[in-house]
């Protein structure tokens, strides 16, 4: 008689879907949109150290955080955009506070037959009005405001005017707290010119692809600027969790 041969049964794991405001069982965020497409997740881990930041911030900054705060990073791919997001839904899920994360970093245009998805430079450049590009989430809390799209050239002369602050007032109003997602420092000047418009800003620096001296010469060139301080992303310590809380780190 042939011996069988066990087959072991592996349970399929079972997808927990996000409450209301998009919040998961183990401390994690989710930013669905308004039809409720996933836009973005943040695991629990990076929560919890985002919630550790804010928390420090509160206890240090007797204004606690600003209105306006600029995120941006030495050079491109440093995840800018991903703790941006991050950090807006954080804040949106465990305080009361309204937040929208303000995108300035342009698109280049596209061929003229596609169709462009309006922005913030559409406001500025076009008749288009705010509530025509403010994307909401199922956080009533939470809003995107994408940047659209600008011409290279362009873009030095709407820091520059009038319009882009009279955007940004607007949205202030609307808003207990802008978190602008900027281009990098070391690759563009728009980062520095962008950040006039901000209370304070962080840089955002992943481990591993950003050396000291980048560092050091992105927060150099954005001296003018008030540093609330340094996120480091993708972090990986072989210390123990109990340690680097004792620790702080």
């Amino acid at each position: 008689m042939a011996k069988s041969k066990l087959i072991p049964f592996r349970r399929k794991r079972q997808v927990v879907a996000p409450d209301e405001l998009g919040g998961f069982m183990d401390g994690g965020l989710a930013i669905l949109d308004g039809e409720g497409t996933l836009v973005h997740v943040t695991p629990s881990k990076v929560a919890a150290s985002l919630r550790y930041f804010l928390a420090r911030v509160q206890l240090h900054d007797s204004g606690g955080l600003p209105s306006r705060l600029a995120l941006t990073s030495a050079l491109a791919g440093e995840g800018v955009t991903y703790i941006t997001r991050s950090l807006a839904a954080v804040l949106a899920y465990d305080t009361v506070s309204t937040v929208a994360v303000v995108d300035l970093n342009w698109r280049r245009p596209k061929a003229e037959a596609a169709e462009e998805e309006p922005g913030l430079a559409d406001v500025i450049e076009s008749d288009v009005s705010l509530d025509d590009i403010i994307l909401p989430t199922t956080n009533p809390r939470l809003s995107l405001v994408p940047a659209g799209a600008v011409a290279v050239a362009r873009r030095p002369a709407l820091a520059a005017g009038a319009a882009l602050p009279a955007a940004l007032d607007e949205l202030e109003k609307r808003f207990d707290h802008l978190l602008f997602d900027l281009p990098p420092v070391l690759a563009t000047s728009e980062a520095m010119n962008l950040s006039q418009f901000a209370d304070s800003y962080a840089l955002v620096v992943r481990q591993g692809a950003t050396s000291e001296a980048q560092v050091e010469a992105a927060l150099e060139e954005m001296q003018g600027g008030e540093v609330l301080g340094v996120i480091l992303n993708r972090y990986d310590s072989s210390i123990p969790r109990r340690i680097r809380r004792l620790v702080g780190t």
